[in-house]
């Protein structure tokens, strides 16, 4: 039974086993299908994701792409939207909303704002153009006028045309201020109707004679010639040169009834690619201006941009004085210049970048000093620098005409107008000198004899950007070898051997200044050493005459000769009073004098070259000075600038810096340099009487200079010429008392000194700008 058992037990043992395997064997195979399961989902899962992120890639490129698109159009759309019109509705410009919610003007007010801005537009009685001539601010700030002056200009005291005073009708009408009414709003919708007077001597029906479809401008002109009393007169003055004239309302303005001159400028203006927003402003600086009589050329050089050609074609046909030419292929910008200048009718040409402005009475200054000066074949302006944005930099003045720092700088620049026969005498502009051609082609006038003047005033601005030489010569690269190649050219045709060099100082700094290499003289020349006192290096002195062809020539003044130096080989005198200077200084055959103090160490060894050499480019210099510094090599003496008082240009300079326009670097003309370092001819020091030492102690330069200017010789300062002397430089303390004496109101005109410049210290500018 026992076996029996057992056996039974064991079969439902192996039996239990057979199960449990099969049941494993079932579970393992699940568990594998399953793992299989899984690792096929988690497969599809990867390929998933690996999906999507590409499409979250294509889809961020995307937006990238599109954000870059919305950001250039936005950049595109503020840049056009200063020039879309108005709405003709009366609300304000969207660009003007900003700033008013800003400024707290309530939706309300700007709607009072909106509505006032267009009963001023529709009533002729708000001039534009004198608004902005009168409160430059407001030109610079590129604002709407007629908002500016609702908003600040009416509170400011400022008047919308010169017939309407802002200030006096408030204060004539005290219900009017009490109840805070814009004064020409108030005007426009009860003031006229009620007689209520616009100014102390005008009339509402005079005022209304100003009303005209064009601003107003040709009946102010009759308004002027019916009014006669001074008051009147005085009062429009400053308008006068603002308005749009059939004739010159400027010169009525002075008490002539018509200009005695007015012709027609032809303004050039070649175009390549310009940009679209500066070839308009461009353009429209030319239509806004003050004078009538002009005719634009323009020829566009081939531009494969579209944008610049369409804006050419939205003037094309709008102003019969507009000429615009499309030329076929690129020939350069001289050729472009060229075919504008064979379309000009003007008896003068004007000459106007693509993405520069005019004041809006440049052409009006011009003609002006052109009917003053009726021989004047070429004018210049000042200019001043503006950026991308249209907004004002910093001016920048120049002297009257200066041919010798002409010859090193092209500080001409802009704005010019030529006589137009003799730039085609000359041969317009040659294609060779593109980029740099204005250079050449002034050089090219001045050579033919042109005569040159300057108005100084800001009629031009120069857009400063880059591409621009404006922004400096780096953005348009080997600029500086062409200015000397034309520099070259031009000494060569006037059968001079000086060459034009980049100074160092001017290459670190990337600025186109330049000075003249002379060759070595072979002319006598006579190095003139006067003394006060007996002690004198007479070794070192005896240097300074080492050259061939140089005599050394000490003479003491009201002193006998020491015995140390009548023993020696120099040549030595002694003068007791200015007559036997004079005769003294004569008793020789060398064709140049260089006068020098005997405590005075040149610095260079061409110092006497950089002197005589000037004296060789024209029989009318006079003379040459030299720059004097003091031990601490600061500038001491050298180029004198007569304001008030005579002072010396860049006086306590360092040596290393440039001064305003490089004036401590370039070669330049002005009224007088020192005697302490002068260079002359012999036959011009005999002609001009003499250097009157004795008179004047150290400012005898002066006097000497201010004699050659009697006749018509120009002198000419060379810092490059430098001397360090540790002397104390004397002169007489009623200097001025003598020189006004002696020259009378000569001793206080600077031709070379412009008048924005302050009368009290050189080159500080006695007003923000003088802006047109």
């Amino acid at each position: 039974m026992a076996d029996y058992n057992t056996r039974t037990d064991w079969r439902e043992l192996k039996r239990d086993l057979d199960r449990s395997e099969r049941k494993r064997q079932r579970l393992e195979k699940d568990f594998v299908d399953q793992k299989q399961a899984d690792r096929r989902q988690i497969d599809d899962l990867i390929q998933t994701r690996a999906t999507l992120a590409g499409e979250v890639n294509r889809l961020s490129a995307e937006l990238a792409r599109r954000s870059a698109h919305a950001a250039n159009l936005l950049e595109t759309l503020l840049e056009t939207r200063a020039d879309l019109p108005h709405p003709a509705t009366p609300s304000l410009p969207s660009r003007w909303q900003g700033p008013l919610r800003r400024n707290g003007h309530s939706r309300t007010q700007r709607t009072r704002f909106a509505e006032d801005h267009a009963l001023i537009a529709a009533s002729d009685l708000f001039d534009t153009r004198w608004y902005l001539t009168q409160y430059q601010d407001v030109l610079h700030a590129k604002v709407d006028c007629i908002l500016h002056y609702l908003e600040y200009g009416a509170r400011e005291g400022r008047d919308p045309n010169p017939l309407f005073s802002t200030s006096w009708y408030l204060s004539q009408n005290p219900d009017v201020a009490a109840a805070g009414v814009n004064p020409l709003v108030h005007y426009i919708n009860f003031g006229e109707r009620e007689g209520r007077a616009p100014s102390p001597h005008v009339t509402p029906e005079e005022l209304n004679d100003f009303r005209a479809v064009d601003g107003g401008a040709p009946l102010a002109l009759t308004f002027l010639l019916k009014q006669s009393p001074a008051a009147k007169l005085a009062a429009l003055t400053a308008a006068a040169h603002t308005l749009t004239p059939p004739q010159t309302v400027g010169q009525i303005a002075k008490g002539v009834a018509f200009a005695a001159y007015e012709p027609t400028i032809s303004i050039i203006l070649p175009t390549y690619n310009s940009h679209p927003r500066f070839l308009r402003e461009a353009i429209e600086s030319v239509l806004n201006q003050t004078y009538w009589k002009w005719q634009l050329c323009i020829v566009d050089d081939g531009s494969t941009e579209t944008a610049c050609k369409e804006v050419l074609a939205g003037y094309n046909g709008t102003d019969p004085r507009i000429t615009i030419v499309f030329a076929d292929k690129n020939g350069g910008i001289a050729e472009a210049s060229n075919q504008a200048l064979k379309m000009a009718q003007g008896e003068y040409v004007g000459f106007l970048d693509h993405d520069d402005v005019l004041a809006q009475n440049a052409l009006q200054e011009v003609t002006e000093l052109l009917s003053d000066h009726r021989d004047t074949d070429f004018v210049y302006t000042d200019h001043a620098m503006i950026n991308g944005r249209s907004r004002f930099l910093h001016p920048a003045y120049k002297p009257g005409w200066s041919p010798e720092l002409f010859l090193v700088t092209n500080y001409i620049v802009h704005f010019k107008v030529v006589r137009t026969e003799m730039m085609r005498t000359i041969g317009g502009f040659r294609a060779s000198t593109s980029v740099i051609q204005d250079l050449d082609v002034s050089l090219r006038l001045y050579e033919a004899g042109a005569k040159i003047r300057h108005i100084p005033q800001i009629l031009y601005f120069w857009r400063e950007h880059a591409g621009s030489v404006a922004s400096g010569t780096t953005a348009k690269p080997a600029i500086e070898k062409l200015a000397l190649r034309i520099y070259d050219e031009h000494l060569t045709r006037r059968g001079l051997l000086a060459r034009a060099e980049w100074p160092i100082p001017f290459q670190q700094i990337r600025v186109g200044g330049y000075k003249l290499r002379f060759p070595d003289f072979t002319e006598r020349c006579d190095i003139i050493v006067l003394c006060r006192d007996d002690e004198i290096d007479l070794a070192r002195l005896q240097g300074l005459a080492e050259g061939p062809g140089t005599e050394l020539h000490v003479i003491f003044l009201g002193k006998p000769v020491p015995a140390s130096v009548a023993g020696s080989t120099v040549r030595a005198s002694s003068v007791n009073n200015q007559a036997a200077l004079h005769a003294t200084i004569l008793e020789t055959d060398a064709e140049h004098l260089v006068f020098i103090r005997p405590e005075a160490r040149p610095m260079t060894a061409d110092w006497l070259k950089e002197l005589v050499g000037y004296l060789s480019l024209s029989e009318d210099i006079g003379a040459v000075g030299g720059k004097i510094l003091s031990d601490r090599l600061k500038v001491k003496a050298g180029a004198t600038v007569l304001l008030d008082k005579p002072m010396t240009m860049d006086r306590d300079e360092a040596d290393c810096r440039g001064g305003y326009w490089f004036t401590n670097w370039i070669a330049s003309n002005v009224e007088a340099v020192s005697s302490a370092l002068l260079a002359t001819r012999t036959d011009v020091f005999r002609r001009a009487g003499g250097l009157p030492v004795f008179d004047f102690g150290d400012a005898a330069g002066l006097a000497f200079c201010l004699e050659l200017r009697k006749h018509g010789l120009r002198v000419v300062y060379n810092p490059w010429s430098r001397v360090v002397d540790r002397a104390r430089i004397d002169t007489p303390t009623d200097l001025q008392n003598i020189l006004q004496k002696r020259f009378g109101d000569d001793a206080k005109k600077d031709r070379y000194y412009n008048p924005n410049f302050s009368r009290s210290y050189p080159h500080l500018v006695s007003s923000p700008s003088n802006v047109a």
